[in-house]
């Protein structure tokens, strides 16, 4: 809270308990005690004390302990309201095993059937033939090369 509103607070408290002192010295401590709470709260810590037919002026120390109380309720009320946001409901058996089957499909390599096994040995098969030629083809350029090189 503001020093302005801190004493807006003690201008309630002395506007209802008519012998609370304002000078200088009060105004600061009551402004350095309410600086840690809302000003709404010490309000309504104000009202509570006047509702209640309290008969001195509170001092700040009490004001600032209810306030500290009532914005302390209002911080867990408003966490409890954030958390009901929350969908904390367990999935169904439906969601549970939809989810098993995707995490299942990531981790598992799909495993070939009996015709897609023969179609990768012969695949395999062809490229073993290719890869003879091609360095069969290597080679007799070499030998090519090789015979070049000696007549140079």
């Amino acid at each position: 809270m503001e020093a302005s509103q801190a004493l807006k607070v003690l201008m309630k408290v002395a506007a209802i308990w008519t012998r609370q002192p304002t000078d200088e010295a009060v105004e600061a401590e009551w402004c350095e005690s309410l600086s840690r709470v809302s000003f709404q709260a010490a309000l309504e810590a104000v009202r509570d004390f006047r509702d209640g037919g309290r008969q001195d002026a509170p001092t700040p120390g009490e004001i600032y302990r209810e306030a500290a109380g009532i914005d302390k309720r209002a911080e867990d009320q408003m966490r409890r309201r954030t958390l009901k946001l929350v969908d904390h409901s367990k999935p169904n058996g439906e969601e549970l095993t939809r989810v098993r089957a995707v995490a299942h499909g990531l981790t598992e390599r799909p495993k070939p059937s009996a015709s897609q096994g023969a179609a990768t040995a012969a695949e395999g098969q062809a490229i073993d033939a290719e890869t003879g030629r091609a360095q069969d083809i290597i080679l007799a350029k070499r030998r090519e090369l090789g015979i070049e090189a000696a007549r140079r």
